[in-house]
């Protein structure tokens, strides 16, 4: 009986280090593909900047820049979601300045949420793909919201944009994409939506079914991507500074 017990923890352990090492690997990943991309387009943008003359925004730029780094580099895998907003909002900030009017984005959270934690950079992907796929492949102007919603047993957070939005195909594609982690057969899994679906497979170690990401989209409309989080007591020493 000794022996079974000692081999079912031993079993039990060795499921938690090959989670725990999976998770810390998707962290890495995830940032590995999120600071040399826009990393260039940062330091490009700044450069025209001066170049045109336009000083004082190449100055809001950089500072802008050196609180999104700062706040990526930073952060613990698990933040309050006011850390991570100082990221985003960091983030826009910089793209506001690159994009102009085609650009424009609010922040509109339920204070109640600010001291929950989430596993860090998990709406960066999100907001990223708004801007990438929004004000790079539009020609129109684009808004980008992000807000919370409450349910009676889990919160949303949202981010919705007002960009070209998806064909019900496509949406159904990116749908499966970031359902099917574990189909080892797909050896191109991590080449396209790498952030979305490694947001999803953090949110589900940590938190499991039925939390993670839900997306709706609609043609000539936009799309609004959304991340379920159980209700979990704030957790303390997770903040940055930003």
């Amino acid at each position: 009986l000794e022996k079974g017990i000692l081999r079912n923890n031993l079993l039990l352990r060795e499921v938690y280090e090959a989670q725990y090492l999976e998770k810390e690997a998707q962290y890495d990943l995830l940032c590995s593909q999120i600071r040399p991309h826009f990393l260039y387009n940062a330091l490009n943008t700044i450069s025209l900047l001066v170049k045109c003359g336009e000083n004082s925004d190449a100055v809001t730029a950089a500072e802008k820049l050196s609180v999104y780094l700062r706040g990526i580099m930073s952060s613990s895998h698990n933040i309050p979601l006011s850390s991570e907003l100082k990221i985003i909002d960091a983030y826009l900030a910089f793209q506001r300045i690159r994009y102009r009017s085609k650009l424009q984005y609010h922040i509109d959270i339920n204070e109640r949420f600010l001291d929950y934690s989430l596993p860090a950079l998990s709406l960066q992907p999100l907001v990223e793909n708004a801007v990438v796929h929004g004000s790079e492949e539009v020609s129109s102007a684009v808004c980008i919201r992000i807000y919370t919603v409450s349910e009676q047993d889990s919160w949303i957070i949202c981010v919705e944009d007002d960009a070209g939005g998806m064909s019900a195909e496509a949406l159904e594609k990116l749908r499966e994409r970031i359902a099917c982690q574990n189909d080892e057969s797909d050896e191109n899994r991590f080449a396209r939506n790498i952030g979305l679906v490694n947001v999803q497979k953090r949110i589900r170690l940590k938190y499991g079914m039925p939390y993670g990401i839900i997306i709706e989209s609609e043609p000539g409309r936009g799309t609004l991507v959304m991340i379920r989080f159980p209700y979990i007591e704030p957790e303390s020493g997770g903040n940055i500074n930003v």
